[in-house]
């Protein structure tokens, strides 16, 4: 299996509130035995710079191949960011959502949204960087019979940005994750390998091995769509997230992924 795998640093997002704890807490991933990080981008900007970070990174031999950054940084401070990414050594930057009250009403907001997606793709392929969109539930609701995940995605104008699957929000919305991973072949670079758990009857994201999700398939469809990147993510967690990150990583392991 050539797909590698990473976190997210969004899963221990209270634990970075200060540049130490920034430095502490990324140690600690990388003692579990984390190589490689997606970072949330906006929140780390918050406590080091671009500078600092590259540097903290480079300190403890952590790889930074993709980011999280909002819609709205793009949009206000697009040379500015392609900066960032460029010193931080980025492959891809992920855009996490759309704003609701913009784009998310209806079919024109999210064609728009499309449209906007793919000029941010351009410029930042000219500078080697690929965009992804990631998903959350509100792309599959429908609009006159369509997903916004098809309209996000399946639009011809649209194919030069990528998707990173968020599989448990793809659960939650009521889609298939291996059947999405499956009709994105090839576009697919990066999947949010979570899993799907009921505590005291409500969904919440558990460690992976813990949940309900069809991993198997899941990893399959994976294998077979071009995926490169596992990158590990828990919106939220009953216990410490490090130990969350530790138990989903021993779970992959023992599925063949490291």
């Amino acid at each position: 299996m050539s797909t590698r795998l990473a976190l997210n640093s969004y899963t221990v997002r209270g634990k970075l509130n200060t540049p130490n704890n920034v430095e502490d807490t990324f140690r600690q991933l990388r003692d579990i035995g984390y190589g490689a990080i997606e970072l949330d981008l906006d929140g780390l900007l918050l406590q080091l710079d671009s500078g600092e970070l590259k540097d903290l990174l480079e300190k403890l031999g952590l790889r930074a191949f993709s980011a999280h950054t909002g819609f709205e940084r793009l949009e206000n401070g697009f040379e500015d960011s392609i900066a960032n990414f460029k010193e931080l050594g980025l492959e891809y930057v992920i855009v996490p959502s759309l704003p609701r009250d913009r784009f998310c009403r209806d079919e024109e907001g999210w064609t728009t949204g499309a449209q906007m997606l793919a000029s941010f793709s351009e410029g930042l392929s000219m500078e080697g960087i690929r965009l992804a969109y990631h998903n959350h539930s509100k792309e599959f609701e429908k609009y006159n019979g369509k997903t916004a995940m098809d309209i996000v995605f399946c639009e011809s104008n649209w194919q030069n940005y990528l998707a990173e699957i968020d599989v448990y929000w793809v659960q939650f919305g009521g889609g298939n994750p291996a059947e999405w991973i499956r009709k994105f072949s090839g576009r697919v670079p990066l999947v949010h390998i979570k899993d799907y758990g009921i505590v005291d009857g409500k969904p919440m994201t558990v460690e992976v091995g813990e949940g309900n999700l069809n991993l198997p398939d899941i990893l399959d469809a994976s294998n077979g769509s071009g995926v490169k990147w596992y990158v590990v993510e828990q919106d939220d967690s009953l216990r410490d997230p490090l130990e969350s990150l530790r138990m989903s990583k021993t779970y992959l392991e023992r599925l063949g992924v490291n």
